[in-house]
């Protein structure tokens, strides 16, 4: 008795011979519409009785799915029924649906030549030989759609996206003038229109066009594209203007507040980002990024515990972005919390597993807490997953050489010179390492004469070369070398007042000598180097 009931059920849903067929098919982006929205001829009279059972038949095995079923049903049906342009839709559904494009075609076609003026079908048509590769067939298709039914709106953006993919913009012009003719007040059709202007590099109509969006919708995402559509002109100097004007249509909008606090931050205008901060406040549990602001002003102002209160509260968010972590464990590096870096790490890392920046700074915390192993480590496999990585190459070969494992620094060092015959910093680092070995000599003035001929105002340098020639013996111009370091690195430096210490120490001037030990000591009271030196002076 059910199965009677439920034959009769689609014996009346499909007395009519409509098929209401909606299919998605997420790789194409496609929607299979109901196959029949312009009426057929043919179809406005009643199924032969035995094909519209057989049609019920083959409607349920697509309900669930079985598509080859019922391709076979609706097949059996055309035997009883051959002028039925919904069969032949459905028969062409089915098969698109089992991405077999050929037969969907063939059976789209012939319920063309059967009903010619069924434009959704003929649009469907052009997207199948778009998504086969015959581009061709689909403008052709578009256009005459196009001139037997003008105000089919949607084929206009199909055809002007398909001959920009085919780099010819004069004709994506001709049809994008037509169609913001068509719609100039039809928020649809503006909406692709911005999205075609942007792809051409139209920015200035595209803001004039999500202007008019803007108060012809009343939605918010087009002051978010506005905006966007601003930085992509240049003119972010009007993006104020839009927040503003942003916040008075929608007071309660919280992305207008991102843009101005994110602003005033970026100008370091503090005071001012509080100022919107604090309005929004009581608001923190909606948007992970009131309390990121709020941890980042306290960066500025120097408040750790406050820090660290807010940038807890970031991480109580489910979806927070990699990009909060890293800045706080950069914080916690600069200020030396190596313990909480890692702690923090640790839980990064269990929501973003592969993330290679927070890889990055774990290796650099265990470099800084002098646990080379791991530092190296981590670093081999991230230049095994980056190859060529100048950054992670350099981190490498120091680690190498703090590691002493010369031969392995002196090969980094030499490949990234290879990659880039304009690294400053390879050359340089590279001729400090052989000078503090006292090996090869020459080569290492060599490359810190490069060095500083491409950074000549890099203090750093000059001390390399200063200690390059005070391994050479050379003591008089390490002296003038070690003297330009000092004055151009204008930060109390402990290496630099110890290497002057060292070159004044060889040109027997010991008491002279021992004023920049005991300065480099009152940098950094742990200098062992320069406490054994002043030591054997004083003896």
């Amino acid at each position: 008795m059910k199965k009677i009931i439920l034959i009769t059920s689609f014996l009346l849903l499909f007395a009519c011979a409509v098929n209401n067929t909606v299919t998605k098919v997420a790789e194409q982006s496609i929607k299979i519409e109901d196959t029949n929205k312009v009426a057929s001829s043919f179809d406005n009279r009643s199924y032969p009785t035995i094909a519209m059972q057989i049609f019920s038949i083959a409607e349920i095995y697509r309900i669930s799915g079985n598509y080859s079923r019922a391709i076979l049903e609706y097949q059996e049906a055309l035997k009883y029924d051959t002028n039925s342009v919904t069969i032949y839709n459905s028969i062409g559904d089915a098969y698109f649906n089992l991405y077999k494009y050929n037969s969907a075609m063939d059976y789209y076609k012939k319920s063309l030549r059967l009903e010619p003026t069924q434009y959704e079908l003929k649009n469907r048509l052009a997207e199948i030989y778009l998504i086969s590769g015959n581009i061709q067939s689909s403008i052709k298709l578009w256009k005459e759609i196009i001139k037997n039914d003008p105000q089919y709106y949607d084929v206009y953006y199909s055809l002007i996206n398909v001959y920009l993919s085919k780099k010819d913009t004069t004709n994506a012009k001709k049809v994008l003038k037509i169609y913001q003719q068509k719609g100039s007040d039809d928020i649809n059709i503006l909406n692709n229109v911005v999205i075609i202007q942007e792809k051409l590099g139209y920015f200035d109509e595209a803001i004039l066009t999500t202007k008019k969006l803007i108060k012809l919708s009343n939605e918010n995402k087009y002051y978010d594209l506005l905006i966007e559509l601003l930085f992509l002109n240049g003119q972010e100097n009007k993006v104020n203007e839009v927040v503003s004007e942003w916040m008075k249509a929608d007071s309660m909008e919280l992305t207008p507040y991102y843009y101005k606090i994110s602003n005033y931050i970026d100008s370091e205008k503090i005071d001012s980002a509080k100022i919107y901060l604090q309005k929004i406040s009581s608001r923190w549990k909606e948007k992970w990024w009131i309390s990121n602001f709020q941890a980042l002003v306290s960066i500025e102002e120097e408040l750790p515990d406050s820090v660290e209160f807010y940038y807890k509260r970031v991480f109580s968010f489910n979806k927070v972005p990699s990009i909060s972590y890293n800045n706080y464990l950069l914080w916690l590096l600069r200020n030396k919390k190596y313990d909480e870096g890692l702690a923090v790490i640790d839980s990064a890392l269990r929501r973003f597993p592969e993330n290679s920046n927070l890889k990055y700074i774990e290796a650099i915390i265990y470099s800084e807490i002098d646990e080379l192993q791991k530092a190296i480590q981590i670093f081999e496999m991230l230049n095994s997953e980056n190859e060529n990585d100048i950054d992670i190459l350099h981190n490498l070969a120091i680690l190498y050489d703090k590691n002493s494992q010369f031969e392995k620094s002196n090969n980094i060092y030499e490949a990234i010179i290879k990659i880039d015959t304009n690294d400053a910093i390879a050359y340089n680092n590279y001729s400090y390492s052989l000078a503090e070995k006292g090996e090869e000599l020459q080569k290492a003035l060599r490359m810190s004469k490069k060095s500083l001929q491409l950074e000549p105002q890099n203090g750093i340098y000059y001390d390399t070369m200063a200690w390059i020639l005070f391994k050479m013996e050379d003591y008089q111009r390490a002296l003038t070398s070690i003297d330009s370091a000092i004055i151009l690195e204008k930060d109390r430096n402990p290496e630099l007042f110890y290497h002057k210490g060292e070159i004044l120490f060889g040109l027997d001037r010991s008491e002279e000598s021992k004023k920049f030990f005991k300065l480099a000591l009152e940098i950094d009271p742990s200098f062992s180097r320069a406490k054994k030196r002043l030591e054997e002076i004083n003896k």
